[in-house]
């Protein structure tokens, strides 16, 4: 499963508004958590082999390259966010009253 078909991300009044899509919606809990896992750690080798391939390749522009960092790197936050908040409120319903 790719970043575009777990979330929905806009730009609202200058700030990211991120909805979870209807495919990740309809999972349950631990589905969702492995899935948003599963893509982070992705997402985050394809930052690292970009990290790694940059040293070695001059091929492709820096801006080009940069980009691609800035957008993993923003898809990286925006999972680990999201990951945080849907444990935490996972964690709100295990615990004892």
């Amino acid at each position: 499963m790719r970043f575009a078909s777990l979330f929905t991300v806009e730009v609202v009044n200058g700030a990211l508004k991120v909805n979870p899509t209807e495919e990740l919606a309809s999972m349950a809990k631990d589905q969702q958590t492995a899935t948003i896992k599963e893509e982070l750690k992705k997402c985050e080798a394809d930052l690292q082999n970009l990290n790694h391939s940059t040293e070695a390749s001059k091929e492709a522009s820096n801006h080009d390259r940069d980009a691609d960092k800035r957008e993993l790197e923003v898809r990286i936050v925006i999972m680990k966010n999201f990951l945080k908040r849907l444990l935490e409120s996972h964690w709100e319903v295990l615990k004892p009253s």
